[in-house]
C-alpha cells in the first residue's frame, strides 16, 4: 500500500530546538551542583540524560522547567533549512501529523510563529499516559488523522523514535541524522537522510 500519512518528531527534526534545551536543562543542572558535556545532555530522552547525570530523581521537577523556560524563549529557536517548503510541499498529498515527547503548547506557538499551522492536522505530546519509546502516542496520532500503520511513515531523530515507529507498525521509518542522534544510534531505520529536502525523495523509495 502507498504511503498517504506521514508523522514527524518535532524537536531535532522540524524545530532546531537543540542548543536552546541544552542551555536550559544545563542551568537547570547547574542549581543541582552538576554539569554535562553537550553529547551527554542531548541525548533526545530526559531519562537517559539524568540518569548521565545521576539526578534521575529530579526527571520530574525538570520537565515543568523546562517547559515553562521554553514557552518563553519559542521565538529563538528556527526551523531547520529547508523544512518549511518540504512540509508546504508535503501537505498537498499526505496527512501530516507530530508526536513528541515535548510540550503541544510550546509546538503550537512555534508553528503559529512560522506559519506552519495549517500543516499539521494532528499533534500528540508528551503529556500523554505513555511516551516514546512506548508505540501508545504514534497510534494516538494515528487514530486522530484517520491513518493506518500500514500505510504510514514516521520520521524521528532518534533510536526511541525508531522504537516507538517499530512497535506501532509503521510502515517506513526514516531518520535524520541532523538532529540529537547520530548515524550509529539510527542504523535500524530504514533510510537515514541528512538534509530536510532528502525527506520527499526518501518517501518514495
Amino acid at each position: 500500500m502507498a504511503i498517504n500519512t506521514v508523522i514527524f518528531d518535532y524537536d531535532g527534526v522540524i524545530a532546531d530546538s537543540k542548543d536552546m534545551i541544552y542551555e536550559i536543562g544545563s542551568g537547570f543542572l547547574r542549581l543541582h551542583g552538576v554539569q554535562l558535556e553537550k553529547s551527554k545532555f542531548l541525548t533526545g530522552s530526559a531519562k537517559e540524560t539524568f540518569r548521565n547525570a545521576g539526578l534521575e530523581n529530579r526527571v520530574h521537577e525538570f520537565m515543568p522547567f523546562l517547559k515553562s523556560e521554553s514557552l518563553k524563549r519559542f521565538r529563538e529557536v528556527k526551523i531547520f533549512n529547508g523544512m518549511q517548503a518540504v512540509l508546504a510541499d508535503l501537505q498537498q498529498s499526505y496527512s501530516i501529523g507530530i508526536v513528541s515527547n515535548g510540550f503541544k503548547d510550546f509546538i503550537n506557538m512555534h508553528l503559529d510563529f512560522h506559519g506552519m499551522t495549517n500543516y499539521i492536522k494532528a499533534i500528540v505530546d508528551g503529556s500523554e499516559i505513555r511516551v516514546k519509546p512506548d508505540p501508545y502516542q504514534i497510534i494516538k496520532c494515528l487514530s486522530l488523522l484517520g491513518s493506518k500503520a500500514e500505510e504510514s511513515c514516521y520520521i524521528g531523530d532518534t533510536d526511541t523514535d525508531i522504537i516507538a515507529a517499530r512497535a506501532a507498525g509503521i510502515k517506513k521509518v526514516i531518520a535524520v541524522s541532523y538532529g540529537f542522534h547520530g548515524e550509529e544510534r539510527l542504523k535500524n531505520a530504514d533510510v537515514i537522510i541528512h538534509t530536510p529536502e532528502s525527506i520527499i525523495t526518501a518517501l518514495k523509495e
